[in-house]
């Protein structure tokens, strides 16, 4: 694949960014008030177009 544009790549888990430590999804659950599973169900699908640059952090 060509491409005019220059591209950057960055490495986040474990190398830029922290891995998330354990206990930290039931941590933020606790803080909302909600089921730990329940929560982790509704942060992973909101996570994969959050990374991807798909939605802002707002939304």
């Amino acid at each position: 694949m060509s491409t005019d544009r220059r591209i950057v790549l960055f490495d986040l888990f474990g190398v830029i960014a922290r891995h998330q430590r354990p206990g930290a999804l039931a941590e933020m659950a606790a803080r909302c008030n909600a089921p730990a599973d329940a929560f982790a169900e509704a942060y992973w699908a909101c996570r994969r177009p959050y990374d991807a640059g798909q939605w802002s952090a707002s939304e």
